[in-house]
Formats: structure tokens, sequence, C-alpha cells
């Protein structure tokens, strides 16, 4: 089947930081892009004051009605753009409605799409544009991966990275981390990539208060994480085997702290071009840490981070973290 790459564009400049990754990805999948605009319906009247509605002014109207026209040539151009420099099969779209319901639907009436590549701003954009706006509300309901590009506004599309040696997978031992996983390792495949299977574990100097079997008799003592980092280790170097059966280099790396502050700690360190991880949908499945920090990271990051929205699985895995890890690991 078609392997498509959907590029929700605008016209700005901050959009269009998703093209060269979308290209990188499309050419090693051998697959194609379809960038897609989505205006907004024509008005038909401007307001509802208390003794009727307003006509929405001829300039308004006349600007609404341009839009898909501006769009067309635009998209136009892009494609011109890179047919000639990348050799790729580009298709464009012009639709009208919801930015968000419209990317969404394309994306499920049409299943040659396999991947959403969309970019977003710096830290201080991320709070109005993702979340509760047209990214957040695209992954709550997309279903297939979303790429989220972080750019800073100034930023310019050649210096955009879109070399993919090295990739991060932050696991917490979920069945639901391992959504992203699988997504992971096909790209490593594909794009002869090295996997960093990376898990975060509770500051190994914490200290908890146990009861010595008397009344009142209380101590502290040092947290059991060695335990915990035990049954990390065991569980990353078993899914490290399992990969690396199938002819993938990959790495294990176990860090204790925050979870955010980690990864992002570990992108450097490890010098990861990206970061794969699954988040929750709208309903809020059960999960450990990765549900709530996975957006925390796009905000923060300056890789792109493919998020892979988790969906609940029956099986039970080989291998969990013990329930003490697990209350300790929700964020």
């Amino acid at each position: 089947m078609e392997k498509r790459i959907l590029v929700p564009l605008d016209g700005s400049a901050l959009a269009e930081m998703s093209v060269p990754h979308a290209v990188s990805l499309a050419h090693a999948t051998s697959g194609t892009l379809t960038l897609l605009w989505v205006v907004a319906p024509a008005p038909v009247t401007l307001g509802v004051p208390m003794d009727g509605s307003f006509p929405a002014s001829p300039a308004l109207m006349e600007a609404r009605e341009r839009e898909p026209r501006v769009a067309r040539e635009y998209l136009n151009r892009f494609v011109e753009r890179l047919h000639v420099a990348e050799g790729l099969n580009v298709e464009t779209i012009v639709q009208e409605g919801d930015p968000a319901s419209m990317i969404v639907q394309y994306a499920e009436q049409n299943p040659s799409v396999k991947l959403i590549a969309m970019a977003t701003h710096g830290r201080k954009g991320v709070s109005c544009w993702v979340f509760g706006s047209v990214a957040e509300k695209v992954l709550h309901a997309s279903p297939v991966p979303l790429l989220l590009v972080r750019q800073e506004l100034h930023a310019s599309i050649e210096a955009s990275t879109s070399h993919y040696t090295r990739i991060l997978v932050p696991l917490d031992g979920s069945t639901f981390a391992e959504n992203a996983l699988e997504h992971a390792t096909a790209l490593a495949a594909t794009l002869r990539a090295t996997l960093i299977l990376f898990t975060v574990l509770p500051n190994q100097y914490d200290r908890v208060m146990t009861n010595k079997g008397g009344v009142g008799e209380w101590e502290w003592v040092a947290a059991p994480w060695a335990r915990e980092a035990e049954w990390a280790t065991s569980y990353l170097e078993d899914v490290a085997q399992n990969i690396a059966g199938a002819g993938i280099l990959v790495e294990t790396k176990i860090s204790f702290g925050d979870p955010v502050e980690e990864i992002l700690r570990m992108e450097t360190e490890a010098a990861a071009d990206m970061i794969v991880m699954s988040t929750h949908g709208r309903s809020g499945v059960q999960r450990l840490w990765l549900g709530s920090v996975a957006m925390k990271v796009v905000g923060s990051t300056t890789r792109p981070v493919l998020l892979v929205r988790a969906k609940e699985r029956t099986e039970v895995p080989e291998l969990q973290p013990s329930a003490a890890s697990r209350s300790l690991q929700v964020c």
C-alpha cells in the first residue's frame, strides 16, 4: 500500500518547518506527500447583537473568498519546489472547515496516510498553540502517529535538521509505551538508525518511612530502588535483544530523577535526532508516567517528537514494575 505523509500548511514560515522532516521520511520510506491547507468557511454574519445579526463586511467576505485561490497558488509553488529539488510525488488538497477536524478526517478517510507532520514553536507558544488548539485536537483523535517539529519563530527551513541516525525511545514498562516502540523499531529499520531505549526511575537517594513491626516503631530507610533498577535493566535488555534480532542497533540507558528533565538531558547526552514516545488519547487510558510527560517534552525539546497515541491492549507483559514503583512514577 502507498505510504503517504500528511503535512498541514497555512502559508506561514512556522508551518513550513515540518516540511524538511516530512521530506526526509518520505525519501526513507519511499512515500509521498500530501500538502493540506484548511481554509475557514466564509462568514455570513459578523455577530449576533440583541436585535439581530450584523452581515459580514464586504472586505472580509472578499478576503475569505480569495483564500482558497491563494492557498492553491501557494501549494502549487511548493509542489514545484519539492518536485524539482527532491523528486517527490506531491499532491495538494484545499478544504474548507475546522482545521483540526479536517486534518483528522482526511487521515481517517485515506488509509494510505501513515503519518501527520506538523510544526509548533518554542516554550512560550506551546501552551497557546498545542494545548487546547489544533495539534492537541489532532493528537487526541488522529488514527496515525503525529510528528511534532518544534522550531523557534526566527529559524529557517534550511536550519532544520532532517537526518535521523539515533532515535530515543522512553519506556516505562507499560504496554502503552510499547505502542511507540513498534513505530520506532520500524523507523530504525527503514532509516538504519540506532534505537536508544531509556527509562527513568525515581531518585535513587530517596528515603521512605517503614514500620519496624511495633506500634509507633517507624524509621527512615533507603528506598528500594536497587530492585527497581534490576527490573528496569532486565526489561530493557529483553526488549533490546528482541529488536537486535532483526538487525537493528540498540542501546539501553537508565536514569534517576524527574522524567521530563531526564529525557531532555538524555536526548543531548545520547545525541538523539528524534524522540518517539506514547501519549494517551482523549479518554485518558491507564498509564505510568509517559502519558503526562510527552507533551511536556514537546514543549521543551528542539528535536522532532513522534507521538503515538496509545491504544489499550488486553495482554499482560511478561515484565512489569512493582506496585510501589508504579505509584511513584505517575506524574
